[in-house]
């Protein structure tokens, strides 16, 4: 199992659309987070997103993109998605374990 830090959880009401950064949220097993349009009886609950790769996008396009801004759930820092394949499972906090199902997603356009 590999393991990340938490650099930021966000959520949003509806699928497509940009998240807003929360202090906590409750992951819900086989559901994803709670109040998260993502959450539900299907196979992407939980979009993760390597905070290095956000703050390489803002070094390279002199850009300022915060948590959120690429509709990610969970920005982790510390892990190396490069390395990681669908079917394995990523533990992210104390207890909180999740696993791959899909690497990649369609980009949603926020530049």
């Amino acid at each position: 199992m590999t393991k990340g830090r938490i650099h930021s959880i966000c959520i949003s009401a509806a699928r497509g659309t940009l998240k807003s950064e929360v202090k906590q949220a409750q992951l819900i097993s086989g559901f994803g987070i709670e109040g998260d349009g993502h959450a539900g009886e299907w196979g992407r609950q939980v979009t993760c997103l390597a905070w290095e790769s956000v703050q390489k996008i803002n070094k390279e396009k002199n850009m300022n993109i915060g948590p959120g801004q690429m509709a990610e759930n969970i920005l982790i820092e510390g892990l190396d998605f490069s390395k990681i394949g669908v079917g394995e499972k990523i533990k992210i906090g104390s207890d909180a374990v999740l696993e791959v199902s899909q690497i990649g997603k369609e980009d949603h356009p926020v530049w």
